[in-house]
Protein backbone atom coordinates (compact mmCIF):
# COMPACT_ATOMS: atom_id res chain seq x y z
CA UNK A 1 0.00 0.00 0.00
CA UNK A 2 1.03 3.64 -0.71
CA UNK A 3 2.13 5.19 2.61
CA UNK A 4 3.13 8.61 3.39
CA UNK A 5 6.42 7.58 4.31
CA UNK A 6 7.30 7.44 0.59
CA UNK A 7 9.56 10.21 -0.99
CA UNK A 8 7.97 9.84 -3.94
CA UNK A 9 4.43 8.24 -4.73
CA UNK A 10 6.41 6.73 -8.07
CA UNK A 11 8.34 4.64 -5.55
CA UNK A 12 6.47 1.90 -6.29
CA UNK A 13 5.98 -1.79 -4.31
CA UNK A 14 4.31 -5.18 -5.21
CA UNK A 15 0.48 -4.53 -4.17
CA UNK A 16 0.47 -1.17 -4.29
CA UNK A 17 -2.90 0.65 -5.64
CA UNK A 18 -2.96 3.03 -8.09
CA UNK A 19 -4.87 5.15 -11.04
CA UNK A 20 -4.33 3.59 -14.59
CA UNK A 21 -5.21 4.73 -17.74
CA UNK A 22 -6.09 2.11 -20.14
CA UNK A 23 -5.17 1.53 -23.91
CA UNK A 24 -8.53 3.11 -24.30
CA UNK A 25 -7.54 6.49 -22.48
CA UNK A 26 -9.70 5.61 -19.58
CA UNK A 27 -8.48 5.94 -16.19
CA UNK A 28 -9.18 2.33 -14.04
CA UNK A 29 -8.27 1.54 -10.81
CA UNK A 30 -5.12 -0.83 -10.47
CA UNK A 31 -2.81 -2.64 -8.36
CA UNK A 32 1.00 -3.24 -8.65
CA UNK A 33 1.77 -6.69 -9.20
CA UNK A 34 5.63 -6.48 -9.92
CA UNK A 35 8.50 -3.87 -9.98
CA UNK A 36 11.08 -4.27 -12.25
CA UNK A 37 13.42 -1.66 -12.90
CA UNK A 38 11.44 1.48 -14.57
CA UNK A 39 8.30 -0.98 -15.29
CA UNK A 40 5.28 -1.94 -13.49
CA UNK A 41 3.52 -4.95 -13.97
CA UNK A 42 -0.28 -3.25 -13.53
CA UNK A 43 -3.20 -5.47 -13.04
CA UNK A 44 -6.85 -3.68 -13.70
CA UNK A 45 -9.07 -4.22 -10.43
CA UNK A 46 -11.93 -5.99 -11.90
CA UNK A 47 -10.89 -7.10 -14.99
CA UNK A 48 -9.21 -10.64 -16.78
CA UNK A 49 -5.16 -11.03 -16.40
CA UNK A 50 -5.67 -10.86 -19.81
CA UNK A 51 -5.26 -6.87 -19.63
CA UNK A 52 -2.69 -6.75 -17.53
CA UNK A 53 0.16 -4.97 -18.97
CA UNK A 54 3.86 -3.04 -18.38
CA UNK A 55 4.08 0.55 -17.75
CA UNK A 56 7.06 3.01 -17.06
CA UNK A 57 7.16 4.52 -13.64
CA UNK A 58 7.22 7.61 -14.81
CA UNK A 59 4.39 7.16 -17.68
CA UNK A 60 1.59 9.93 -17.48
CA UNK A 61 -0.88 6.75 -17.56
CA UNK A 62 -0.02 6.50 -13.85
CA UNK A 63 -1.42 8.41 -10.85
CA UNK A 64 -1.82 8.27 -6.96
CA UNK A 65 -4.87 6.07 -6.69
CA UNK A 66 -7.74 7.80 -6.41
CA UNK A 67 -6.63 10.90 -8.06
CA UNK A 68 -8.07 9.76 -11.46
CA UNK A 69 -11.21 7.32 -10.63
CA UNK A 70 -13.91 8.76 -9.08
CA UNK A 71 -15.68 5.94 -8.16
CA UNK A 72 -15.12 1.93 -7.23
CA UNK A 73 -14.85 -0.68 -10.09
CA UNK A 74 -18.69 -2.45 -9.73
CA UNK A 75 -20.71 0.71 -10.41
CA UNK A 76 -23.90 1.22 -12.09
CA UNK A 77 -23.36 4.69 -13.60
CA UNK A 78 -23.08 4.75 -17.27
CA UNK A 79 -20.29 6.76 -18.02
CA UNK A 80 -18.25 3.93 -16.11
CA UNK A 81 -20.34 0.49 -16.14
CA UNK A 82 -20.41 0.06 -20.09
CA UNK A 83 -17.90 -1.68 -21.96
CA UNK A 84 -18.37 -2.24 -25.34
CA UNK A 85 -21.79 -3.10 -26.37
CA UNK A 86 -22.68 -4.17 -22.91
CA UNK A 87 -22.94 -3.59 -19.30
CA UNK A 88 -20.03 -5.09 -16.73
CA UNK A 89 -21.30 -7.41 -14.70
CA UNK A 90 -25.16 -8.10 -16.50
CA UNK A 91 -24.07 -11.53 -18.08
CA UNK A 92 -26.27 -14.40 -18.83
CA UNK A 93 -25.71 -17.86 -16.09
CA UNK A 94 -25.89 -20.90 -18.02
CA UNK A 95 -28.30 -23.26 -16.48
CA UNK A 96 -26.51 -26.72 -15.46
CA UNK A 97 -29.89 -29.05 -15.04
CA UNK A 98 -32.71 -27.28 -13.37
CA UNK A 99 -30.35 -24.66 -11.68
CA UNK A 100 -32.10 -21.58 -12.61
CA UNK A 101 -33.05 -21.48 -8.68
CA UNK A 102 -28.87 -21.01 -8.33
CA UNK A 103 -28.60 -18.71 -11.01
CA UNK A 104 -31.27 -16.08 -9.86
CA UNK A 105 -29.86 -16.13 -6.09
CA UNK A 106 -26.35 -15.51 -7.69
CA UNK A 107 -27.78 -12.45 -10.40
CA UNK A 108 -29.77 -10.67 -6.74
CA UNK A 109 -25.98 -11.55 -4.88
CA UNK A 110 -24.52 -10.10 -8.40
CA UNK A 111 -27.00 -6.81 -8.19
CA UNK A 112 -25.84 -5.77 -4.91
CA UNK A 113 -23.36 -2.97 -4.85
CA UNK A 114 -21.53 -3.24 -1.56
CA UNK A 115 -21.10 -7.14 -1.97
CA UNK A 116 -20.16 -6.80 -5.57
CA UNK A 117 -17.44 -4.38 -4.36
CA UNK A 118 -16.28 -6.45 -1.62
CA UNK A 119 -15.69 -9.23 -3.85
CA UNK A 120 -14.47 -7.36 -7.10
CA UNK A 121 -11.74 -5.60 -5.08
CA UNK A 122 -10.32 -8.46 -3.51
CA UNK A 123 -10.95 -7.22 0.36
CA UNK A 124 -12.74 -10.81 0.78
CA UNK A 125 -9.33 -12.74 0.63
CA UNK A 126 -8.84 -11.31 4.17
CA UNK A 127 -11.64 -12.35 6.31
CA UNK A 128 -11.56 -16.18 4.75
CA UNK A 129 -11.37 -18.63 7.41
CA UNK A 130 -9.46 -21.47 6.23
CA UNK A 131 -10.59 -23.29 9.22
CA UNK A 132 -14.22 -22.58 9.20
CA UNK A 133 -16.46 -25.14 9.79
CA UNK A 134 -17.19 -27.59 6.89
CA UNK A 135 -17.09 -24.97 4.20
CA UNK A 136 -13.02 -24.02 4.91
CA UNK A 137 -13.73 -20.54 2.90
CA UNK A 138 -14.28 -22.36 -0.05
CA UNK A 139 -17.90 -21.19 -1.29
CA UNK A 140 -16.71 -17.50 -0.66
CA UNK A 141 -13.22 -18.24 -2.41
CA UNK A 142 -15.43 -19.45 -6.01
CA UNK A 143 -18.06 -17.13 -5.41
CA UNK A 144 -15.34 -14.04 -5.65
CA UNK A 145 -13.99 -16.36 -8.52
CA UNK A 146 -17.13 -15.84 -10.34
CA UNK A 147 -18.35 -12.77 -9.34
CA UNK A 148 -14.88 -11.66 -11.01
CA UNK A 149 -15.87 -13.21 -14.23
CA UNK A 150 -19.54 -11.89 -14.11
CA UNK A 151 -17.14 -8.59 -13.98
CA UNK A 152 -15.38 -8.65 -16.53
CA UNK A 153 -15.01 -6.21 -19.65
CA UNK A 154 -16.76 -8.31 -22.00
CA UNK A 155 -20.19 -9.42 -22.26
CA UNK A 156 -20.24 -13.12 -21.78
CA UNK A 157 -22.12 -16.23 -20.71
CA UNK A 158 -21.01 -17.57 -17.51
CA UNK A 159 -21.28 -21.23 -16.26
CA UNK A 160 -20.89 -20.98 -12.45
CA UNK A 161 -20.00 -25.30 -12.07
CA UNK A 162 -16.91 -24.54 -9.66
CA UNK A 163 -19.69 -22.27 -7.02
CA UNK A 164 -22.06 -24.80 -7.71
CA UNK A 165 -19.70 -28.14 -6.47
CA UNK A 166 -18.20 -25.70 -3.63
CA UNK A 167 -21.82 -25.15 -2.32
CA UNK A 168 -22.70 -29.04 -2.96
CA UNK A 169 -20.14 -29.81 -1.05
CA UNK A 170 -21.16 -27.83 1.85
CA UNK A 171 -24.67 -28.32 1.51
CA UNK A 172 -25.38 -31.61 -0.25
CA UNK A 173 -28.82 -31.17 -1.13
CA UNK A 174 -27.90 -28.53 -3.40
CA UNK A 175 -25.27 -31.00 -4.76
CA UNK A 176 -27.53 -32.74 -7.74
CA UNK A 177 -29.21 -30.88 -10.64
CA UNK A 178 -32.63 -30.90 -9.65
CA UNK A 179 -34.79 -27.85 -8.89
CA UNK A 180 -34.09 -26.13 -5.42
CA UNK A 181 -35.75 -23.30 -3.91
CA UNK A 182 -33.60 -19.99 -4.28
CA UNK A 183 -34.75 -18.40 -1.21
CA UNK A 184 -33.38 -22.34 0.74
CA UNK A 185 -30.06 -21.84 -1.28
CA UNK A 186 -29.83 -17.65 -0.54
CA UNK A 187 -30.49 -18.83 3.77
CA UNK A 188 -27.22 -21.54 3.60
CA UNK A 189 -25.09 -19.15 1.93
CA UNK A 190 -25.56 -16.67 4.55
CA UNK A 191 -25.46 -18.84 6.94
CA UNK A 192 -21.88 -20.42 5.50
CA UNK A 193 -19.67 -20.08 8.52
Amino acid sequence: MLTCAKNDWRDFEQDDKVDCKDTQNKWLPAVVQRVQGEQVYVHYIGYGEKWDEWVNKRSDRLAPSGTKCREKVATYEDDYGYSGSGVRGSVGLRNLGNTCFMNSTLQCMNATPSLVNFFVDGEYTSQLNPSAYKSHGEIARQFGQLVKEMWSPRPHVVTPRNFKHAIGEFAPRFSGYSQQDSQELLACLLEVP
